[in-house]
Order: structure tokens, then C-alpha cells, then sequence
């Protein structure tokens, strides 16, 4: 307070918010990890605080103000390393004098599967950078089914570099895993913005789009995917995946002969190519 008088400057102080939102009005371990520093709920608290008051002052631009998130970790994009690198860093702190048996519940980190820890482990001890963490994260509860996680962990990378494409492809496609078609689709246009020559977000997109029904779209991506993919000397599987599109499309159209053509093509790059294989056998079965 009194380094905002002699600045003149607004003090905004959360001493209050902290003692209204605690039970009899006595700020504990709801909010604080120990006398000092909040929990995740905490600096959510704070954030919301300093917005209201921010608007209430008049200092943000006259749009209307956008609604208020409500706490929740994955809609604020707060992925897992940032709460266990939180656990991490509050059990060190703890550890060492001048606390004594003090009994800290981490959120997250101590429920979580060892190959998580081991992630989260070298990303505080500065084994692994903070990107190579997050990213190693989300491809364990991409492959373990944890859709929500992962994208929330892809998000928060966003967040950070608004502009990488393949971060939003890889988000991309975890939202396609899980059923989020139009998620999908936003973060695979995205993709294609940021990097048009990224032949992999322009097949998913493709596929995607046939999927919707939508044939000249996705004929065009997936046109487009293997003309990259030539340029760029990308795997044969990616090829094959885009032969396999147009196939689909052609045999939407009822054109059979050029579908067999583009499924022969698939399965020459390819040849354990299963839906194309499906593809193949049933456009047989209609001659």
C-alpha cells in the first residue's frame, strides 16, 4: 500500500477477496500450499480479481468484455506439468528449514503414472526443456486414451506460441481421436494458415472433409497433401493415405474405375493398408 501511494498508482489488494472466499474468514490450505504462495485456485482468484478491477476502472478498450472463464484446469488450459512442476517445486520448498512436518497434498504428481513423474522429474531438474516436457506429456495421454488431457496440455503450448503449426496439428489430432470433428477441423485450418506446405494437416483435413460429405474440399487437401509430399520426400504411408482419400471420393462419385486406380496406387506404397484393402474388396464385389 504504501509503495502505490508513492507511485500513485491504484492498489488492488487481495487480502480481502482471500478472507471472503475462506472458511470464518481465515485464509488456509483451500488456497495456499503453505503461508505464502496460492494453489492453482488461488492465482485463479487473483486473475479474476484484477480483471473485475480492471473494468470496473475503465482500463481495458470498450468492446465488450469477454465472460469470465470459471475454474476449471482444462478450459483454462492449465495442463498436468504445470500443476505437477507446481507439486514439485512446493514439496522442495517444504522440505527445508524453516518448516518442520509439514504435511503438503500435491494435485496432481502423486496420483500420476511413473512415466509422467519421470517427464515432470527432468523437466525440474533441467533435464529436459519445458517444451520437449509438455510435449512428451501429451503424447503419453494421447496414447493412454486421456484425450482431454493431452489436448489441454497442446492448448497450453498454444497459449505460449501462438503461432506453431504443428503444435496445432498434433491438438488437431487429438481432438479428431476423440470425437471433436469441428475442434479438429479448427485446428487443422489453423495448421494449414500458419504452414501451408505441411503436408500432414492438409490430408487430415482432407479426410475430414470427406467425412462431412464435403468431396471437392477434400479432394482439393488431399491433392494438395501429395504434391507436398513428392516435393518434400515425405513416407510412402502418407502417399498411400491420400491415394486412399481420392479412391473414397471417386467411388462417392460412382467414377469405380478411377477409385481401383487410386486404391492400386495406395497399395502399391502400401500394401498392408487395410481400409484401402476394405476399399479395394468391395469395389470388387460390385463388378
Amino acid at each position: 500500500r504504501q509503495v502505490c501511494r508513492e507511485m500513485g498508482v491504484p492498489c488492488v489488494s487481495a487480502d480481502t477477496l482471500f478472507s471472503s472466499l475462506s472458511p470464518n474468514r481465515i485464509p488456509g490450505n483451500n488456497l495456499f500450499w503453505e503461508h505464502l504462495h496460492p494453489k492453482v485456485r488461488g492465482y485463479y482468484e487473483i486473475a479474476e480479481m484484477f480483471f473485475r478491477e480492471s473494468l470496473r476502472r475503465g482500463l481495458l478498450p470498450n468492446a465488450a468484455p469477454p465472460a469470465i472463464l470459471p475454474f476449471n484446469t482444462d478450459s483454462l488450459a492449465i495442463c498436468w506439468l504445470d500443476q505437477a512442476f507446481g507439486d514439485l517445486s512446493i514439496r522442495a520448498l517444504t522440505s527445508r528449514w524453516p518448516f518442520e512436518n509439514l504435511n503438503v497434498q500435491p494435485a496432481v504428481f502423486a496420483s500420476s503414472p511413473e512415466k509422467l513423474k519421470e517427464i515432470a522429474s527432468q523437466v525440474y531438474s533441467n533435464q529436459l526443456r519445458w517444451t520437449l516436457g509438455c510435449l512428451g506429456s501429451a503424447e503419453e495421454f494421447h496414447r493412454v486414451g486421456m484425450y482431454r488431457a493431452a489436448a489441454t496440455t497442446y492448448q497450453a503450448m498454444i497459449d505460449e506460441s501462438y503461432e506453431s503449426y504443428y503444435t496445432r496439428y498434433l491438438c488437431g489430432t487429438v481432438l479428431k481421436d476423440s470425437g471433436d470433428i469441428l475442434g479438429a477441423m479448427s485446428q487443422y485450418a489453423a495448421s494449414i494458415r500458419l504452414n501451408p506446405q505441411f503436408p500432414y494437416s492438409r490430408l487430415d483435413m482432407g479426410m475430414m472433409e470427406i467425412g462431412r460429405g464435403n468431396f471437392g474440399a477434400g479432394e482439393r487437401h488431399l491433392k494438395t497433401a501429395l504434391d507436398l509430399s513428392r516435393q518434400e520426400d515425405s513416407p510412402e504411408m502418407l502417399q498411400a493415405n491420400a491415394y486412399y482419400g481420392l479412391a473414397v471420393i471417386a467411388a462417392n462419385k460412382g467414377d469405380y474405375a478411377t477409385a481401383m486406380a487410386d486404391l492400386d496406387k495406395s497399395l502399391q506404397l502400401a500394401p498392408s493398408n487395410g481400409p484401402a484393402q476394405a476399399l479395394k474388396e468391395a469395389l470388387q464385389r460390385r463388378r
